[in-house]
This record gives structure tokens, C-alpha cells and sequence, in this order.
């Protein structure tokens, strides 16, 4: 018995060994090198379970989990109506609808002759060829009922079975009204949660594609939006696949191990295919001016869970290798740390910043304008040195304003418990070089109004209700009431010492010209607390009326606000950083769950 129960299980893996030998270890073995774009799993059942693993994503797909609140409601709406859809057009029962699919799936869009949309192709392994036949069978049958030509056609041993759709009244209309209407009823639908019209207008015969191209191989299923592209799919591993391609390998190679999907750019061949659509050269060389044609390669994978909470890791490049130009080189900023200033206190729930001082920008424009339009540039330099301040008054604004103000410059959200109007606070944040200088050009601009509060220096601009407060190193500008208030702040602690902050940036780019950082849920908290309050509408300050304008959709009775604090532990922090590298520009976004 013993022997027997060996054999079996040797049997069985042998089985598996098997089946994972028919699946490619790279999808991307399933795209061509030439294809524009491709987005790929490399496994839909390893993804499936990186799903089901995350914290919080039962309540999207089991009900029994108890109830939902806002996306996490319509999810398991329309997912249950669009499982009813599928049962239809499959000819099985609800309830015994069951996936075929395992191992890889890609879907890329290949390049197209002038004139000619690019193919779109699906490609998805199968773990259950059987089933697969069953639904393909029964699809193929609905389809035939609105198809206007049907086709079959053998490709060794594989059949392509090709569909024509032309609704009736189709009148090949080039301006594309047709379907921008039907693009505004679904969006209308759903909208308005009316998920029934919504996919009514989905599945209907009207937004078929024209052509299409199904075919069962081996264990794999391909769908494509023409016969020629079928016939491609079916000889990539063995001709040109994007696996073999030089740039690819490289940049997978980087960032290994790769997450469940990948999402890939194919700058060069894009390029190809403008200049194949371009007739004028001189558009041609409005394209390289702007540098798209170094741009090789945008990289990009998503890993679903992780270590230290993370729920998800996006992170890639847009690769340009040795040469850069045009918008690359623009972009191209000094990396600094990813510290707030020590300005930003704990009480930051949002944090958004740059690296680079108002005059870098600038400076770094006006070079790009000056290959991209050069009488352009000329004026934005003429209007820096000979800016008017009044009637009979101009002033050098670089040399005045812009080489004393510095980096970085930053936009913040502080929220404070108990959370409402009057503790929430909306401002900017920017370097200074030279106070004094700003103080005596601020003094000569009409509009504003000068005071001092607390010894501090203090800009208003009364028709607006906005401020600028000018302390010795750097200045904050926004709402009057969000800056004063930052002089009665009770915040002892800095953001950059905070352990969500610390946190954080364990997973972001230690160094970086772009860094964003915020709390989903206590953002979520505040606003739930502050759009379910009784004095909100009564405030017109410029926090209330962006508050209001924010928590529009957030006012709720009693038992759906208990439904919604039961769901803010889900709402995750984010950490997002852009960073300029020897041969491209890096992206990195995580999000990972509060440990409290």
C-alpha cells in the first residue's frame, strides 16, 4: 500500500513537472519584440492567491466577511452581475462557473502598417484544456448569432475560427461619435450605479470588435483582433519573442525577483511606428527634439504582498540608457533625501515634494525651450529680467525673487484630533536663501498687505484669503488661517521622525527629486468625522469649502458610518518616490497597512 501511495505521488508530481514545463518561465516569451506595449502575469493562479492573501480583500469578494462600504460594495456588485453576464454567454449556472486558466497570461498590441489600427492579443494558459473547449464552444456560438461573416482556417494542428461583426446601420463613421456615445452612457451608468445598463451597453452586440480571432493551443487560449495577428501569436516562442530581446533582459534582470505582473513600454518600436505614421519630417524632428526617441524602454512590475505589511510594490524606469534628452533630460533632477524638512510636523497626514528650487526649474525650461522653440524661451528670459510690478515699474525677477527663494518646495495636510475645520490645515512649504530680500519685494507688490505677527513677517492678500508667512529659512504660503495657525502648532515632533513616516521610507528610494507620502487612513478618518459633522456647511473659510467640495459623496446615516469605520484599518499608507538614475528615470510606489 505503502509502494503504491509513493508511485501516486510520484506520478502526480511528474503530472505538475509536466505541466509547468509547457508554460514559458518568462510570459513574456508570449509577446513579440516588436509589440508596442504588453501587460503580463506570469502566473493567474500565483496572482489569485497573492489577492486573496492581502489584508482587508475578502471584503471585495465575500460577502460572508461581513459588510462593505464604498468600492468595496460596488465591487461585489457588479462582479456578481458580470458573473451572470459570463453564465449566459457560457451556458453554465451561476454557481458552477469555474476558471480554466493557470500559468501565464499576456495581452500585447503589436505594430500596424500606416494607416492601420495596432492588433490587440490575449494569451492565457490553460490548467483545464477540457473546460477551456467547453466555453470557448459555447462563446463561439453566441457570437456566430450577430457575426455578419464566419471563417475557419488550420494552422498545423490548431484551428483559428475568425468573426466579422458589422452592426446593422454601421456606417463606418470616421469621427468615432458612435462609440464616444456609447462611451458616455457607460460612464453615465456607472456612475450612477446602474450596473445593469452599464453592462448591457458592454455586452452588446454594438461593441463587439469588428473582427476577432479565437484559438484554442495546446493549453493556452488566444484571442486576437485579426486573423493575421492569430497566426503571429502561434509562432512567437519559436520566431522573435520579447524575452529574447536585450533591453528587456536587462532591465528584468534589475529587479529581480519580479512581482506577478509586468508592464512594459516598447519606446523603441513606438518611435518606429510614429515615424512609420508621420509623413512630415518636420513632425519627425519635433519628436526628437523632445527626446521620444531615446526613450528605449518603460519598465514596470507589481508585487502583491511582501514583508513589513506591504500590500502592494510598483516600482520601474523609464529607461533612456547613456543619452539624454528633451523631456528626459528636463526631468532629470539632483536626487536629495527623502526627508521633510524639519519645518513639517507629525501632524502632516499628506506630503508631497520636490527637490529642485523655483530657479532650477526654470532655468531647466528655459534650456529645453531653447531646442524645442527657441523664440519662446528668448521671452520667458526677456519677462524673468523686465517683469512689471506696476505702470511705470519693472523688476529682474530672477535676481529679485527667484535666486533667494530655494528648495525643496512642498505641499502638506495636517490634521489634528479631534478632527474638523478648524484643525485641519492646507499649505505649502518653500526654502529661502535671503528672507530680507523677499520681505522688501513683497513690500512693493500692491496686493499685498504687510504685517507681523509674533516678530514673524506676514504677506496677505485680502481679496483672496491667502497668506505668506516668512520665518528665517523657509516660508509657508496658503490659506490665512492654515498658516497662522502653523505659529500655534502643538506638534513638538517632526514628520521625518514619525515611525509611519520611518516606515515608509524602508520602502521607498532613500534619495529621490519627487517624494509623496500619506495616510489612507487616518485621511479616510478625518474625512469621515469632519463631512458627518454638524457645522460644515455653515464654513466659508477656504478649508471648509475644499473640505466640503472633498466629502460630497461621505455623508452617511448612522449604520453606514459604522460600516465605513469598520473599513478604514484596509485604507493603506503610500509612499511614492521618482528619482533620476545613470540611464533613466526610477518609480517606486507602495502601499502597506498601519501596524495599529
Amino acid at each position: 500500500m505503502q509502494l503504491r501511495n509513493i508511485r501516486w505521488a510520484i506520478a502526480i508530481l511528474l503530472g505538475n513537472v509536466a505541466l509547468a514545463a509547457e508554460f514559458p518561465k518568462d510570459p513574456a516569451d508570449w509577446a513579440p519584440a516588436d509589440c508596442l506595449v504588453m501587460v503580463a502575469v506570469d502566473d493567474v493562479d500565483r496572482l489569485a492567491t497573492a489577492v486573496r492573501d492581502l489584508k482587508g480583500m475578502n471584503r471585495y469578494f465575500d460577502p460572508a466577511s461581513g459588510p462593505a462600504f464604498g468600492e468595496a460594495r460596488q465591487f461585489r456588485e457588479l462582479t456578481s452581475k458580470v458573473l451572470e453576464r459570463l453564465a449566459l454567454v457560457l451556458d453554465t449556472p451561476k454557481d458552477q462557473l469555474k476558471s480554466p486558466f493557470g500559468g501565464p497570461a499576456v495581452f500585447y498590441l503589436a505594430g500596424a502598417q500606416v494607416g492601420d489600427a495596432p492588433d490587440a492579443v490575449l494569451m492565457a494558459g490553460l490548467k483545464d484544456v477540457e473546460l477551456a473547449q467547453r466555453y470557448v464552444d459555447a462563446a463561439l456560438k453566441k457570437l456566430r448569432e450577430t457575426a455578419s461573416d464566419v471563417k475557419t482556417e488550420s494552422v498545423g494542428s490548431d484551428t483559428i475560427h475568425f468573426l466579422v461583426h458589422r452592426p446593422k446601420g454601421d456606417s463606418d463613421d470616421e469621427d468615432g461619435s458612435d462609440f464616444d456615445e456609447f462611451e458616455e452612457l457607460e460612464r453615465a451608468a456607472l456612475l450612477a450605479g446602474d450596473f445593469d445598463g452599464y453592462l448591457d451597453s458592454i455586452f452588446s452586440a454594438e461593441k463587439l470588435p469588428e473582427e476577432l480571432a479565437i484559438c484554442l493551443s495546446g493549453r493556452r487560449l488566444i484571442v486576437a483582433s485579426s486573423i493575421d495577428a492569430a497566426r503571429k501569436a502561434l509562432r512567437i516562442e519559436r520566431e522573435a519573442p520579447l524575452s529574447r530581446q536585450e533591453t528587456y533582459r536587462t532591465l528584468s534582470r534589475r529587479f529581480e525577483p519580479l512581482g506577478q505582473v509586468r508592464i512594459i513600454v516598447n519606446g523603441a518600436e513606438l518611435w518606429k511606428q510614429i515615424k512609420r505614421e508621420t509623413q512630415r519630417p518636420d513632425e519627425i524632428e519635433e519628436g526628437r527634439k523632445l527626446g521620444i526617441d531615446t526613450l528605449q524602454m518603460v519598465f514596470g512590475h507589481v508585487r502583491l504582498g511582501g514583508g513589513d505589511g506591504a500590500q502592494m510594490v510598483s516600482e520601474g524606469v523609464a529607461y533612456t540608457g547613456t543619452e539624454r534628452k528633451g523631456l528626459f533630460r528636463l526631468l532629470s533632477f539632483e536626487n536629495k533625501p527623502i526627508d521633510p524638512p524639519p519645518s513639517i510636523g507629525s501632524d502632516s497626514k499628506l506630503f508631497v515634494s520636490v527637490a529642485f528650487s523655483p530657479m532650477e526649474l526654470i532655468d531647466r525650461t528655459i534650456q529645453f525651450m531653447r531646442v524645442v522653440d527657441p523664440d519662446e524661451a528668448q521671452r520667458m528670459e526677456s519677462g524673468l529680467e523686465n517683469m512689471p510690478l506696476s505702470e511705470s515699474e519693472t523688476v529682474n525677477i530672477r535676481k529679485e525673487v527667484l535666486e533667494k527663494l530655494d528648495g525643496p518646495l512642498s505641499w502638506t495636510v495636517d490634521l489634528r484630533k479631534p478632527y474638523s475645520v478648524e484643525t485641519t490645515r492646507f499649505y505649502g512649504t518653500l526654502g529661502l536663501r535671503d528672507r530680507d530680500a523677499i520681505v522688501r519685494f513683497l513690500s512693493k507688490v500692491p496686493l499685498f498687505t504687510q504685517r507681523e505677527v509674533r516678530g514673524v513677517p506676514v504677506f496677505d492678500l485680502p481679496m483672496g484669503g491667502l497668506s505668506i508667512l516668512l520665518r528665517e529659512r523657509f516660508l509657508n504660503v496658503g490659506p490665512t488661517s492654515s498658516v497662522l495657525s502653523g505659529l500655534d502648532s502643538s506638534s513638538t515632533s517632526r514628520l521625518a521622525e514619525s515611525a509611519a513616516f520611518r516606515r515608509a521610507k524602508r520602502h521607498g528610494a532613500s534619495e529621490a527629486w519627487l517624494v509623496a507620502w500619506w495616510s489612507g487612513r487616518e485621511l479616510m478618518q478625518a474625512m469621515l468625522d469632519i463631512a458627518n459633522s454638524d457645522d460644515l456647511s455653515s464654513q466659508n473659510s477656504w478649508e471648509g469649502i475644499v473640505l466640503q467640495s472633498l466629502t460630497t459623496e461621505m455623508r452617511l446615516d448612522e449604520s453606514e458610518r459604522a460600516i465605513a469605520r469598520k473599513n478604514l484599518e484596509y485604507n493603506p499608507d503610500v509612499i511614492l518616490t521618482v528619482s533620476t538614475l545613470p540611464d533613466g528615470i526610477g518609480f517606486k510606489m507602495v502601499s502597506f497597512l498601519s501596524d495599529d
